[in-house]
């Protein structure tokens, strides 16, 4: 398997993690401190990309129309990690679904196939759709998340890869969309 690497888990993790915290405890004023500053040193660090303030704002605006008793705090905690140049960046979302998957081995690793032509490719002659596929393997419990960029891994798939986008320059984030139960 070839590609680069991507350690997107912890990446979304950080709000979904914040949410979950919030909901089954809201921290005090020093807890969300200390949060908030082992984020800005992860960061620093390399070992935690920023994340998008566009993802942030959707997120707000949800909590916004929430009946969950912890929503003000919430709030406040993103926003203010939403203000820091530390922790997010401007670039813009692109929301892109996954087109289809191939199990490449059952219950072990799969294809997850992308169309999406990036605004830098200019003109496109090549055969089939633009795109990228995410390699999933789970080992010992754990799943990793590749980028593929080498030709053999598209053949057969529909899809072809431009060089021009990297594992760093992606988030994965997580949208549901649909109704929820009242109350």
């Amino acid at each position: 398997s070839s590609g680069i690497n991507a350690e997107w888990p912890l990446r979304p993790g950080v709000v979904d993690l914040l949410l979950r915290v919030f909901y089954k405890n809201t921290p005090d004023k020093e807890e969300a401190m200390t949060f908030s500053t082992s984020l800005q040193n992860l960061c620093s660090n390399k070992r935690l990309q920023k994340i998008s303030g566009e993802y942030l704002d959707t997120i707000i605006a949800a909590l916004n129309y929430s009946n969950l008793a912890q929503s003000d705090d919430i709030i406040n905690m993103l926003n203010e990690i939403k203000s820091n140049d530390k922790l997010t960046t401007s670039h813009q979302n692109l929301i892109i679904k996954l087109d289809k998957y191939i199990i490449v081995t059952e219950d072990k690793e799969w294809k997850h196939l992308y169309t999406f032509k990036h605004p830098g490719t200019g003109t496109c002659t090549e055969t089939g759709k633009c795109g990228f596929i995410l390699r999933i393997t789970l080992q010992d419990g754990n799943f990793t998340t590749e980028l593929c960029i080498n030709s053999e891994d598209y053949t057969d798939t529909g899809l072809h890869f431009h060089d021009i986008i990297s594992a760093h320059e992606m988030f994965w984030y997580r949208t549901w969309s649909g109704h929820t139960a009242a109350g």
